[in-house]
């Protein structure tokens, strides 16, 4: 068997399936790479192709594969992916709820939170005592 299938390259088979058949011959290997090319989804080829890179340990044709294969699954299964398909997000109310401090709850769920509005430094009170410590340093 060439080293195109046992390293499971995709172009590599479909050439020499090509020439193979152009040239009408069929021995049991060409079928096999005729089944695999044709009868495989493109997930599980990149995991055989994955799999074909750890037994020849090539770590980054392994690597390589893995990020395809993860794009691949990114892009087939988008919806997933959005922020809105995410059931564990809560509503302003649901977030208001489960605050234990507080006594106005419809009030705390009217505050709109935004990571601008929260100070981007220390306050002189919560500086003071780091201050007095950086003092006393030898």
């Amino acid at each position: 068997m060439c080293d195109c299938v046992k390293m499971l390259e995709e172009t590599h088979m479909e050439a020499v399936l090509t020439r193979a058949r152009d040239l009408n011959i069929t021995t049991e290997n060409i079928e096999k790479i005729a089944n695999f090319l044709e009868n495989t989804s493109a997930e599980k080829f990149m995991q055989a192709q994955i799999r074909a890179a750890a037994a020849l340990k090539d770590i980054g044709r392994k690597v390589e594969i893995s990020i395809r294969l993860k794009k691949w699954y990114i892009e087939k299964y988008t919806e997933q992916f959005e922020l809105q398909s995410y059931t564990r997000l809560r509503t302003k109310q649901g977030w208001a709820n489960l605050k234990l401090l507080t006594m106005n709850r419809e009030a705390l769920a009217q505050v709109e939170y935004s990571p601008s509005s929260t100070p981007k430094t220390l306050s002189w009170s919560c500086s003071r005592p780091l201050q007095s410590q950086i003092q006393t340093l030898p």
